[in-house]
């Protein structure tokens, strides 16, 4: 079920942030990465953030952040990309 989330989930989505861009911004020097990523912390609350976690053991599998009525940010577990791995209420 996708959550609202809340500053106390801003550790585990700036972590998933960056195994996600790790994952598909190969073009992205390490520089630039981390000065995108301690920027987060103060970019994360001009949006509204919402989560989903992991049903096994409820670790954020993807986030995304909505500002505006559009969708501004959405990063997956590089781990649950792919055919299978969403499954949606039945």
């Amino acid at each position: 079920m996708i959550n609202s989330a809340s500053q106390i989930d801003y550790p585990a989505i700036i972590e998933l942030w960056e195994l996600s861009v790790r994952a598909s911004h190969f073009f992205l020097p390490e520089e630039h990465l981390q000065q995108i990523k301690n920027l987060l912390s103060s970019i994360l609350p001009g949006v509204k953030l919402f989560v989903y976690p992991d049903r096994d053991d409820k670790t954020i599998i993807g986030f995304l952040g909505v500002s505006e009525e559009k969708i501004e940010m959405l990063f997956i577990h590089p781990d649950k990309r792919g055919p299978g791995h969403w499954k949606f209420a039945e």
